[in-house]
């Protein structure tokens, strides 16, 4: 699906949907979203109300937190303020990253950091030392020592903010306008480019009184677009939105988040594709893991579903 068929999507669907269940269908995404906030470990660690039967159990906890939200922080650093003021994009980066962490693994990640970069080794640093200290003031005796105080997460974050990523947050920042940027000039240039053939085959057409040649202009039009849309080399943040775009038309969960009045809403769209780009690129730039080429047909696989 190319963009200007994105775009025709947006014109030709059918206003349908009534007030009513367009307010519903915000109000239950906003509850699933809150409740994936919710789980998150940082988020739990932090509440007042969360305690720990066990002392282990805790201490896996405490490390896995402070590295999710050290990458997390990482990660909004390279994304714009506008984007990130809408509250489902802030919390769709703590998501990936949370996930990401769960999946490789808080102690994994931390012997990783030591030997890529200077910033990843002084996160590594970080994190380690304020594990450290949490579980030093924590009573295993005592299930009510067992969660982050407010001065633990407050001395973390001082010591975070000292951290040296001005120039890796410049480098990703970089990376994702250049490809945004290119995504946006090359549909651009397409739909200029498909915008004269459908006019100059309008005009042959109208010129001539033959059917025949009328229908011969028609397929060769049709061939012309066709061969622009077939040729076309996307880029991965281009392969992300047409994804995105086309699972917002099939998949119920993601209708809820990116069609509203029966249309996609595209800025939304390119806006949670641009957080999961950041997201990737900070993986890719700090050596965290290796975005290859299968790494990414494996996630546009995961998008299309």
């Amino acid at each position: 699906m190319t963009y200007e068929e994105i775009e025709l999507l947006r014109h030709s669907q059918a206003v349908t949907d009534k007030k009513n269940e367009m307010k519903q269908t915000r109000l239950e995404t906003n509850m699933k979203l809150e409740e994936s906030f919710k789980n998150d470990y940082y988020t739990r660690l932090y509440s007042e109300d969360t305690k720990y039967n066990d002392y282990e159990d805790f201490s896996k906890s405490v490390n896995e937190a402070f590295v999710t939200e050290a990458l997390t922080c990482l990660v909004n650093s390279c994304l714009s303020e506008v984007t990130l003021k809408d509250e489902y994009n802030s919390r769709l980066s703590r998501q990936l990253v949370s996930n990401f962490v769960k999946e490789e693994g808080a102690h994994k990640l931390l012997t990783k950091f030591k030997g890529t970069s200077y910033l990843m080794s002084e996160l590594a640093y970080i994190c380690n030392k304020h594990t450290k200290a949490v579980l030093e003031k924590a009573d295993p005796n005592d299930k009510d020592s067992l969660k982050i105080n407010k001065k633990q997460k407050d001395d973390f974050y001082k010591d975070l903010d000292k951290a040296s990523a001005d120039k890796v947050v410049d480098i990703i920042r970089s990376r994702v306008m250049g490809s945004t940027q290119e995504f946006i000039d090359s549909n651009t240039k397409d739909k200029m480019k498909i915008k004269d053939i459908l006019t100059n085959t309008k005009e042959k057409i109208e010129n001539s009184k033959n059917k025949k040649i009328q229908e011969g202009y028609s397929n060769l039009g049709k061939e012309k677009v066709s061969d622009i849309r077939s040729k076309k080399i996307q880029n991965v943040f281009e392969a992300m939105v047409y994804s995105m775009a086309k699972t917002s038309l099939k998949n119920e969960d993601a209708k809820k988040v990116f069609v509203e009045n029966s249309a996609l809403n595209m800025d939304k769209l390119i806006e949670h594709c641009e957080v999961m780009y950041t997201f990737l690129t900070t993986l890719d730039t700090c050596k965290i893991i290796d975005v290859n080429e299968s790494y990414i047909e494996e996630m546009l696989k995961d998008l299309k579903k």
